[in-house]
């Protein structure tokens, strides 16, 4: 039987800077061959207390109008020249754990003058009650239509699955690619 159980106001992604910290500014533009960092992490509630604690990246997959999609990360495995996953705790009382996972921006994503935005999802494994589990997070971050820092991360919606043993955590999250001169 499948059950149904909402976690998304608990877990959050987003686009980070090396320090795991949001990038608050909506502007924000990549470059081929720069690194991209992206952020999963676990939200407090009003206690402050984690219902769930992200553990590590299942698969994060990158795509783009036009394209098929590229996996960074596949079943947690990752090419260790574009891809570079990690976990870290924040460091607070309340022990806050950041999973972050920073690639390239590979030329085939350059293939325009003008490229389009990137999607960027995949899933996490959390641990809930102490027990590592796969569950269903789904987080979508729309992409900025006015560039400015409210709209860069404002969310449309939210919504999570549990599934146990078999599910997967998901979430999306877009990023934009600055043209080309040449």
């Amino acid at each position: 039987e499948e059950v149904e159980t909402d976690y998304s106001k608990f877990v959050e992604a987003f686009l980070c800077n090396s320090n795991q910290d949001k990038i608050a500014q909506s502007d924000i533009t990549y470059k081929q061959g720069q690194r991209i960092t992206l952020c999963v992490s676990d939200i407090l509630n009003d206690d402050n207390k984690g219902i769930v604690q992200v553990e590590e990246f299942d698969s994060l997959v990158v795509s783009q109008d036009g394209l098929s999609p590229y996996n960074f990360i596949k079943n947690s495995l990752f090419n260790p020249e574009i891809t570079t996953p990690g976990c870290v705790d924040d460091g607070s009382i309340f022990s806050r754990r950041v999973c972050y996972a920073e690639f390239v921006a590979l030329p085939r994503f350059f293939a325009e003058a003008d490229p389009t935005d990137l999607t960027i999802y995949g899933s996490v494994f959390v641990v809930r009650d102490g027990s590592r589990v796969r569950r269903s997070l789904r987080m979508a971050l729309p992409a900025p239509e006015n560039n400015n820092a409210e709209n860069a991360l404002a969310v449309s919606g939210r919504r999570a699955q549990a599934e146990g043993e078999e599910g997967s955590g998901n979430f999306e999250v877009f990023a934009s690619l600055e043209s080309t001169a040449d």
